[in-house]
C-alpha cells in the first residue's frame, strides 16, 4: 500500500468508493510524498510518513495525516481488502497520533488569567479540532518508546491480529509501582533560605515538588500583602521540573483565586489536602477550623496508590506555619527534588526561598 494510495485493486462500486485524498490545501500538499520508485514501494511510504510527521510544525498537519490514514483503515476494512492493508492504514494513524501527543505535551494550552486581555488569542484544542478526549490518548501514547511502539506493532502483525489505538494505550499505561521511600535528607544538599525566586532561576534549578505558602492579601489590612495578580505572575512555573507536583495553602475564601493561580503557574489542577484543627476564628455561617492544600500536577499525572488520606488533624505549631508532618507527607508522594517557597525557615533536604519580590 502506498502514501494514502489505492494500489492495484479493482475498482469498488461508486458507493463504496473512499474519499478523495487529494491535498485541500498547499501546507497539507507539502506533506503527500509522491509515488516512490517501483523498487522501493513496500519501504518508501511509511518512511515518507515518518519524514512527513517529523518535520511537521502544527498540530492541524499531523491530524490531518492522521485522519487520511484512519478514512484508508476504514475502507480498506469495509470493501474487504484484507487485515494487511488495514494495518498499513493503521500504523500511519498510530504514528501520527503518537507525533500528535508529543506536540500538544508541549504546547500551553492553558494557563494566564482567562479574563485577561489575552483571553481571545490564546490557542484551545477546539481551535485545534481535537477533543479533550483525542488530546488525552494521544498524549498517553506518546509515553510509549520508540522501540517499544516498532516491537508492539511487529508483534501485532506478526499474529495477524488488528493494530488499535486502544492496544497502544494497554502499552502506554505503566505498570503498578511499589510505594516509593521518601528520599533520605542527605541526598540533597541544603541551601539554606534563598532570598528570591531570581536567585533559583538563574540557577536553572528545576524541582519535582513546590510547596507554597503565600501570603494572600486580606488577612491583615496592615500587611503589604502582594496582590492575587502579582502572585500568579511570579516565575514559580519555570521552576518545575518535566513532570512536577505543586501544593498550594488556601483559605477558603481566595479558593477561586488560588485555581486560576495554579494554572497560571503551568499545572493541571489535582485534588486538595484538608488540614483540620482543633480551633478556629470567626466567621459564618461556619466557623473556619481547616486550611486547604490545593495539589497540581505537570506532565505525567501521579498514578493512584495507597497512599495518605486527604486529611490531617493536628494543631498549631508554636512557631505558627503549617504542620511539619505535611512535608513528610509530600516526601512520600511528590517527587524531588523539593523547594518550599514563602519561608523563612530552613528545612533539611528542601531548597527553602522567602520570596523577597513579594516583600
Amino acid at each position: 500500500m502506498t502514501w494514502f494510495g489505492k494500489g492495484e485493486q479493482p475498482a469498488p462500486h461508486a458507493a463504496d468508493a473512499p474519499p478523495d485524498f487529494s491535498p485541500p490545501a498547499a501546507r497539507a500538499a507539502e506533506l503527500i510524498v509522491p509515488e516512490p520508485p517501483p523498487e522501493t514501494t513496500a519501504l518508501a511510504p511509511l518512511a515518507a510518513v515518518e519524514l512527513a510527521l517529523a518535520n511537521a510544525e502544527h498540530v492541524e498537519d499531523v491530524k490531518e495525516i492522521r485522519d487520511k490514514a484512519e478514512a484508508v483503515r476504514t475502507y480498506a476494512e469495509r470493501a474487504g481488502l484484507g487485515l494487511e492493508q488495514q494495518n498499513a492504514a493503521a500504523e500511519i494513524r498510530l504514528r501520527a497520533e503518537r507525533r500528535a501527543g508529543e506536540m500538544l505535551t508541549k504546547m500551553a494550552l492553558h494557563g494566564g488569567d482567562r479574563r485577561g486581555a489575552d483571553a481571545g488569542d490564546r490557542v484551545t484544542l477546539g481551535d485545534l479540532g481535537v477533543s479533550k478526549d483525542q488530546s488525552a490518548r494521544w498524549q498517553k501514547l506518546a509515553r510509549v518508546t520508540a522501540g517499544d511502539f516498532d516491537a508492539h506493532v511487529a508483534a501485532v502483525k506478526k499474529r495477524g491480529e488488528e493494530l488499535t489505538t486502544a492496544g497502544l494505550l494497554r502499552l502506554a499505561k505503566p505498570a503498578r509501582r511499589k510505594a516509593v521511600k521518601p528520599v533520605p535528607d542527605e541526598d540533597q544538599p541544603d541551601a539554606g533560605v534563598v532570598e528570591t525566586l531570581a536567585e533559583l532561576v538563574d540557577a536553572d534549578l528545576k524541582f519535582g515538588c513546590l510547596y507554597v505558602d503565600p501570603p494572600w492579601p486580606g488577612h491583615d489590612p496592615a500587611d503589604d500583602a502582594p496582590t492575587v495578580g502579582q502572585l500568579s505572575a511570579l516565575p514559580v512555573g519555570v521552576l518545575a521540573a518535566e513532570t512536577a507536583q505543586l501544593h498550594i495553602w488556601v483559605p477558603d475564601r481566595h479558593l477561586c483565586a488560588a485555581l486560576g493561580m495554579l494554572h497560571a503557574w503551568g499545572f493541571e489542577y489535582g485534588g486538595t489536602f484538608a488540614w483540620c484543627r482543633p480551633s478556629g476564628g470567626h466567621g459564618h455561617p461556619w466557623r473556619p477550623a481547616h486550611d486547604l492544600l490545593l495539589w497540581g500536577f505537570r506532565g505525567d499525572e501521579p498514578e493512584s496508590g495507597r497512599n495518605a488520606a486527604s486529611w490531617l488533624t493536628a494543631g498549631k505549631p508554636r512557631g505558627g506555619g503549617k504542620p511539619a508532618k505535611v512535608r513528610k507527607l509530600l516526601e512520600a508522594v511528590a517527587p524531588g527534588p523539593r523547594a518550599e517557597l514563602f519561608t523563612i525557615r530552613e528545612t533539611a533536604g528542601w531548597t527553602c526561598c522567602r520570596v523577597a519580590e513579594c516583600g
